[in-house]
């Protein structure tokens, strides 16, 4: 390729990070843009990258490459846009392995875009470059949960806690695994061990709060919640966390009353707003709760919970099955692991005809090791 080379000034070296006497690449094209429009850093990009595709070896080149495609996923992430970052993440990692942050990044982009594979790579990169944490080992076990691995992932969670016996995080980590593969005795001991580490500690508080209310004990769930708002009272997530025992109690009334309350003060709360949702939809308020829901899709695109419940909604109504049956197979494009989610899509599309959407459920189905089943999962 034809390239061009010109020297930057020198404050625009200092802020890319490349050495002031070092002239850096441009291509014909971007060369005439810098002449029309001036310095451009993607055009200095464009211009490494065409360099290095003849040249892989330049260490400045590479570099200043791998810092902006970090900070450019990283930026894009925190706008919603996961599968733009996990791709910029993954040059930056081909560029330099030796920054455990890009590998931490790229893991926890993996896991929200339900690739677990490639996130126990990233964990496992980020633990080789940057030595061990109770972090990322709880983020290897999250990924080995992710796909139902849960030897794998206790033995990530067992290997934190020997290695850091005074984190609470690894107990943790240890009773999520026990959640998800079944274990419910295991569950509430660890909790338990960690309630006797730390008394006063919110996030535990939290977590016992969370596994009494799944196991319909609310009285217990509810006072562990106000412990944790006693001593963390400035803390959102614990008034979700009453609403939702408020909820799954039969206390209607109050769980809205702290649903509308939360989302006055946070009004982007997508976890608050789907409880309200799917309390509007209980208590027979459809069309507010399409409402709610049809917010979310337009505000966090990647929420599939947004969509799952669109697609229930519009499906009770016979005259826009076909609009809830996309709502469902966007939401088999987003979580493509909730086997709750997919075995309803497969049903709601087999019945409605909708070919190509029961069979795209079918095949994540079959890929997770289930059968298809002709009743609606509860």
């Amino acid at each position: 390729m034809n390239l061009d080379f010109i020297t930057l000034p020198p404050l625009l070296a200092d802020r890319l990070g490349l050495p002031r006497d070092k002239s850096v690449p441009l291509t014909p094209e971007t060369r005439r843009a810098l002449t029309e429009s001036g310095p451009s850093v993607e055009a200095i990009v464009r211009g490494c990258e065409a360099y290095l595709a003849v040249d892989p070896d330049d260490a400045d080149y590479r570099r200043f490459l791998r810092t902006y495609y970090h900070h450019r996923g990283a930026t894009i992430a925190n706008a919603g846009k996961i599968e733009e970052a996990f791709e910029l993440f993954g040059k930056a990692r081909r560029l330099d392995d030796s920054d455990p942050q890009v590998h931490v990044d790229f893991a926890r982009a993996s896991l929200e875009l339900e690739r677990p594979e490639d996130s126990i790579e990233g964990w496992r990169a980020a633990m080789a470059a940057g030595g061990k944490s109770p972090e990322l080992y709880d983020g290897l076990a999250r990924a080995f949960t992710m796909k139902s691995d849960y030897k794998s992932a206790r033995t990530a969670a067992e290997q934190a806690r020997k290695e850091f016996p005074e984190s609470l995080l690894p107990l943790h980590t240890m009773a999520t695994v026990l959640y998800h593969s079944g274990d419910k005795a295991g569950v509430e001991k660890v909790l338990f061990e960690a309630l006797s580490m730390a008394p006063d500690d919110p996030l535990t508080l939290e977590k016992l709060g969370v596994w009494f209310r799944e196991c319909g004990r609310f009285e217990e769930a509810a006072r562990a919640i106000r412990r944790a708002q006693d001593l963390a009272p400035a803390e959102l997530r614990l008034v979700y966390q009453r609403g939702m025992i408020e909820l799954r109690s039969g206390e209607k009334e109050a769980a809205e009353k702290t649903f509308r309350g939360l989302l006055d003060a946070r009004p982007g709360d997508l976890d608050a707003r789907t409880a309200l949702g799917i309390l509007l939809t209980e208590s027979s308020r459809t069309a507010e709760a399409e409402r709610l829901f049809a917010e979310s899709a337009a505000e966090a695109p990647r929420d599939y919970r947004a969509f799952f419940h669109l697609g229930r909604l519009c499906c009770r109504d016979a005259g826009r099955v076909e609009e809830g049956v996309a709502h469902f197979e966007r939401m088999l494009d987003l979580a493509p692991r909730d086997r709750h989610a997919i075995h309803t899509a497969y049903i709601v599309a087999s019945n409605a005809g909708a070919a190509g959407v029961a069979a795209k459920a079918e095949r994540l189905m079959r890929a997770l090791g289930e059968e298809p089943r002709a009743e609606e999962p509860r």
